[in-house]
């Protein structure tokens, strides 16, 4: 599998991605990734004469630079490569009018990469059905600290915008309370640094405070009153 692409998303999966012992990266500028090979050995610079090599590809770009990208390199690959897209903002069959005599996979990120670096667990990316073995291929590449779920690109938009929003919106409103509150930014940021996410993933796992599910409780209550 050949990497294209060195930002947040690729950066996160060559650390959280502890199964594979190699890992062939491209980027345009080699900076990052020489940076990173200094901590992660693993890591394996390719230069594009080498691309031809690789049958699998793992699309990190952003949609400016994978268009750049295939109108300078996409004859350099073999016939028929597997290209695993990742980038939110463009869909299979705009990836597809760049990359005539390939394949194309939808393979889009549930999540946000800078926090599964931070909890060290690679969370969730989503395939298309009708990909079984496509699917195969990235699960066995991913390894153990990710999950490869089946859904379309448009859900994967939707979740992660949404997501982003209202998360946006609660920050904003605890930080506005906090204000009236007078209370020290430091004691804003430590709360805000470890209390929504830890909220969150109780609230997945079932496993609120007493606290919070007061507050669950009587919002429900709210919701049906209002109905």
């Amino acid at each position: 599998m050949l990497i294209v692409g060195f930002g947040k998303l690729a950066r996160m999966v060559t650390s959280v991605n502890k199964d594979v012992e190699t890992f062939y990266v491209y980027n345009r500028t080699k900076e990052k990734v020489v940076e990173a090979k200094k901590k992660n050995r693993n890591i394996h610079i390719v230069t594009p004469d080498q691309f031809s090599s690789f049958q699998h590809i793992f699309l990190a770009l952003p949609p400016d630079g994978l268009i750049t990208f295939f109108q300078q390199y996409g004859a350099f690959f073999q016939e028929n490569s597997l290209f695993f897209h990742t980038a939110t903002g463009l869909t299979k069959e705009e990836v597809e009018t760049y990359l005539p005599g390939h394949r194309v996979i939808p393979l889009k990120y549930a999540g946000h990469a800078l926090q599964a670096m931070r909890e060290n667990n690679g969370n969730t990316f989503v395939i298309p059905p009708g990909y079984e073995k496509e699917r195969q291929i990235i699960e066995h590449w991913l390894g153990s600290a990710f999950s490869v779920v089946t859904g379309t690109e448009e859900e994967v938009l939707v979740a992660n915008q949404v997501a982003v929003e209202e998360t946006m919106k609660l920050v904003a409103q605890v930080t506005e309370r906090l204000d009236e509150r007078k209370i020290p930014k430091s004691i804003q940021e430590a709360a805000l640094s470890h209390i929504p996410a830890g909220v969150v993933h109780a609230h997945l796992a079932g496993e609120h405070g007493a606290f919070a599910k007061k507050i669950l409780e009587q919002w429900q209550k709210e919701k049906c009153d209002e109905t």
